[in-house]
Formats: structure tokens, C-alpha cells, sequence
């Protein structure tokens, strides 16, 4: 695809030609005003083409999520000025940077509510945030054709934006919708999957896996092998509590180069314990991309390697595209989702779960967040878990970790009581768990 343009104030030009992107990205869209407003502006397009290039094809929905939301903010900010066939160049300008401004909190929707901290609210704080982002990076795109055209005035014009877009933008914008965002989430109920419907989930697949992994062995048909995906792909997020994606994108050929004899450290070795050593030979592990660009273990116990294993071996048989590099998959170059995987293969059960809706990968990675909390983990031993889990450690503590009124209630309670009788000399060198009071809480 070849684009040209020039747009007014300050004349942006350049040329674009990536069949992929267009094809990927441009033709994918839904086509609307929105879309219409994204491909005549060649900035937005060369914001889509440098996004394309950084995140990846398999990326392409989140590179179009972030064109339309600039796409949005371009039909607010023209409905706002007047300006009916302006162009988001136009905008990128010192003279509009309040315009800008009043655009984004248009989109993320002001209210006249007031914040616990006393500011004014976002119904869509997320949003703001993220358009945001998109502005600045505009911006530096617009700076960066000045550069390179030897065009003094885009150049000027942008780097001024991003000057009080550095110094104005979070006291305006982004500040008000952090607080906003964490303001969200005081006094929000948050419930977990049940324990016992996670343990009869588990029992529904081992047992189904198992059966289909036979049958597909013995008779290969395409929806046996779709139906064995869709168990095993659900069997995975559920045993590590992954984000549902993750599993859902591992490569055949990930899989297929996994260490199958791990040379241990010797040493390393003799200090694990029985138990440890003998899941170092039943359990085996997939490496698999995630979040950031993040190395994270997919897991396997022998039932769930057995299946993907059939998956494998089976899907040349069944039909599956030889170009499509998933083991999850679906059409030429497409996957299973995860996230609607799991809620088919728990609705296929439901008579025996007793809240479906509370199965998602989301809340599995909160309820293991929280329920880790019962053991007595070293911070070396949370780094480990927060690793798998595929974040920092930080965010572990900050954003999965709930039920943080039964820690409040139950425990810091009882050292705030210990305090107020006086008695915290009885209990020198004691964890909170070793305190017993008498019971009585006036």
C-alpha cells in the first residue's frame, strides 16, 4: 500500500508499502467513520505502521484497538474546533495542546463527580491514560518527519507539544485518572472461583483428556482433535494459572525443541527434597512468550503432555494447516482463545460447578495470588511465584493479591488488640500467627 499525503499546516509526507500491515491492519478494520477518519490521516497510518512493527502480526487487534482510539479523539477534537477535514497533525501543535486536552477528557467522559481526593472523575479513566500515550507518541512521530524533511516548523511545532506535554499532561490528564483508577478499587468485592468447583473442573478434565487423548490416537478426525484442544488448552490455564493467551499462542515448534533431559546441577539436585526430585522427573515444562515479551513456563503434568502430545502428532491427519505454527490450532494462522475456551469447556460441566461465571484466567490468577498467602512464602519464594505467573513482584502484591480484609481483620486486628492491653512484652520474638488472645473483642 502506497500513501502520500499532505496535510495542511505544516505538510507531513512520506510513503508506506507493507502489503502485511495493510492487510493486517487498514483492511481488518470495521469499516465506519471511525476507520474512514484513521486511513485518510497518513500520521495515524504511520502510527499504526511503527506499532505494527514493534508489536508483531499476531499483535495486529492491538494495533488497531489503539488506531481507533486515536481515530476517536481525531472526530472529537474536529467536532470540537469546527474543524471538519482537519487532520491529527493539525492538532499536534502548541496552539491546540489545551484543545488536545479537552478532547481527551471528552473521550475517557468528565463527569462533575468529585474524586475521595477532591478532583473531578473519568467514567473511562483507562481511556484517558491511553490516549494519552498515543498523543505523545504522535508527537515524537511528528518531530521525527520534521527531522528528517529538514522542516523547522513541524519540528519546532511538535517538540513544543511534547514540552508541555511533558510539564502540563499528568496535573490535567493522567494524574487525575491514576487516582481515579485506584479509587476504583476501594471497597470493591471481589469474589473467587470456589475451591470446590476448581477441584471438580480439574476431575472433569483429567478424566476427559485422558478419554479423548485415547479415541484421537485411534480415530483421527478433526473434531475429536478440536474438542482434545479445547480440553487441554483449558486444562493448562487452569494447573498455571496463566494468563489465558500465553498457553493459547505455544508454537508447535516450541514444544516440539523443549529440553526432554534437563542437566541438573548435581548439587542443586541433592538439595531438593524427595518430593522435589521426583516432580523434576513426572512434571515437564514448555517455554512459551507472554506479557512484555517475557520468557513464562507452561507447565505439564504427564496427562496434559500426553494430550498435546496426540495434538502434535495428529494434527497433519486432522487437517490442520502445515503453515499455521500453533499447537492450539485454528485455521491457517489463527489459535484457540483462551479466555472463550475456558468458558466452553466450563459451561460443558456446569451442572456439576456451581458459579461458572467466576472461572476466568483473570480471577484462577487472583485466587492463586491470594490463596498463596496461607504459606509462609520467603520473598525469594514470592519473586519465584510472581516469575510463573509471569509479572513483577510488585504487581503481585499490588494487584492480585485480595481478600486483604480477612488479612486486616484477622491478623493485623489481633496485633493492634495485643498493643492496646499492654501485653506485647508476652509476645516478644513471635509471628501473629503464634499470638492467642482470649477471644474476647470489645
Amino acid at each position: 500500500m502506497l500513501i502520500q499525503g499532505a496535510t495542511g499546516v505544516g505538510a507531513v509526507g512520506f510513503e508506506i508499502d507493507d502489503e502485511q500491515f495493510d492487510s493486517n491492519v487498514l483492511k481488518a478494520m470495521h469499516v465506519d467513520e471511525i476507520s474512514l477518519a484513521i486511513k485518510s490521516d497518513p500520521l495515524l497510518v504511520l502510527l499504526g505502521q511503527t506499532q505494527y512493527n514493534k508489536l508483531g502480526a499476531r499483535k495486529a487487534c492491538h494495533v488497531r484497538e489503539k488506531l481507533r482510539i486515536m481515530g476517536r479523539l481525531k472526530l472529537v477534537l474536529r467536532r470540537n474546533t469546527g474543524k471538519v477535514s482537519a487532520s491529527i497533525e493539525e492538532f499536534i501543535n502548541p496552539m491546540h495542546f489545551d484543545t488536545c486536552v479537552q478532547g481527551v477528557k471528552s473521550l475517557a467522559e468528565e463527569t462533575d463527580q468529585l474524586s475521595l481526593s477532591g478532583t473531578k472523575t473519568f467514567k473511562k479513566p483507562s481511556l484517558a491514560l491511553k490516549a494519552g500515550h498515543l498523543l505523545r507518541k504522535i508527537a515524537e512521530l511528528k518531530k521525527g518527519q520534521g527531522i528528517r524533511n529538514k522542516d523547522d516548523t513541524l519540528k519546532v511545532a511538535a517538540a513544543d507539544f511534547i514540552e508541555l506535554y511533558n510539564t502540563e499532561w499528568s496535573d490535567k490528564i493522567s494524574g487525575i485518572a491514576h487516582q481515579n483508577i485506584k479509587e476504583l478499587h476501594f471497597n470493591k468485592e471481589t469474589i473467587l472461583p470456589l475451591t470446590a468447583d476448581l477441584q471438580k473442573l480439574t476431575k472433569y478434565l483429567e478424566e476427559e483428556t485422558t478419554a479423548m487423548t485415547t479415541k484421537i490416537l485411534n480415530h483421527k478426525s478433526a473434531e475429536l482433535w478440536r474438542k482434545l484442544a479445547e480440553l487441554t488448552l483449558t486444562r493448562l490455564i487452569l494447573f498455571n494459572k496463566r494468563r489465558a493467551e500465553e498457553p493459547a499462542q505455544m508454537l508447535v515448534e516450541r514444544f516440539k525443541q523443549r529440553p526432554i533431559n534437563r542437566n541438573t546441577n548435581e548439587e542443586l539436585l541433592q538439595s531438593l527434597q524427595p518430593i522435589e526430585k521426583h516432580l523434576m522427573k513426572c512434571m515437564d515444562m514448555v517455554e512459551v512468550l507472554g506479557k512484555k515479551n517475557r520468557k513464562v513456563p507452561i507447565l505439564m503434568t504427564q496427562t496434559m503432555l500426553a494430550a498435546v502430545s496426540a495434538l502434535v502428532s495428529t494434527r497433519d491427519a486432522v487437517g490442520i494447516p502445515k503453515e499455521n505454527p500453533f499447537v492450539f490450532a485454528v485455521g491457517e494462522n489463527g489459535h484457540l482463545r483462551g479466555c472463550a475456551t475456558i468458558k466452553r469447556t466450563v459451561e460443558s460441566c456446569k451442572d456439576d460447578i456451581k458459579y461458572p461465571e467466576l472461572i476466568t484466567s483473570t480471577k484462577l490468577r487472583k485466587y492463586m495470588a491470594t490463596v498463596s498467602q496461607v504459606f509462609n512464602l520467603s520473598t525469594g519464594q514470592l519473586e519465584e511465584l510472581a516469575g510463573h505467573m509471569g509479572h513483577e513482584l510488585s504487581v503481585h502484591r499490588q494487584y492480585y493479591r485480595l481478600q486483604e480484609d480477612v488479612v486486616e481483620i484477622a491478623k493485623v486486628s489481633k496485633l493492634l488488640l495485643t498493643v492496646e492491653k499492654g501485653n506485647a512484652h508476652q509476645f516478644a520474638g513471635m509471628s501473629l500467627d503464634d499470638i492467642q488472645l482470649d477471644g474476647k473483642c470489645r
